[in-house]
């Protein structure tokens, strides 16, 4: 799991002290996938602590892109907020002009560099 897949667990167990079992089910996963991922988001990011009772609960409280506060900053444009993508510029193309496209990450293209 180099990133892909990240966003969508941290988005899982953001704010919530969660089992394995449910992270499984909601991302629809097995629960050997679902610990081995878990298991890995802890170990290689630190992102991620497990309980006494074998709930995972991440360690900090990430700053995610507000699609809302996004569409009041720049009421003239559609705004979309995506989880991931390999590149914005492609689906800039097919929104229109009056678009802004915003990716928690991004896997190759342009922008994937900071």
């Amino acid at each position: 799991m180099a990133h892909s897949g990240v966003i969508s667990l941290m988005r899982a167990l953001d704010g919530k002290a969660r089992a394995t079992k449910q992270i499984a089910k909601e991302l629809n996963l097995s629960p050997s996938a679902a610990n081995h991922r878990l298991s890995l988001l802890r170990d290689v990011f630190g992102a991620a602590t497990k309980n006494m009772n074998g709930e995972w609960r991440l360690t900090f409280r990430p700053q995610w892109l507000n699609q809302k506060l996004l569409s009041g900053a720049l009421p003239e444009l559609s705004v979309f907020v995506l989880d991931e993508t390999s590149g914005t510029n492609e689906l800039a193309k097919t929104a229109g002009r009056n678009a802004a496209l915003f990716a928690e990450h991004q896997t190759s293209g342009r922008g994937r560099r900071g």
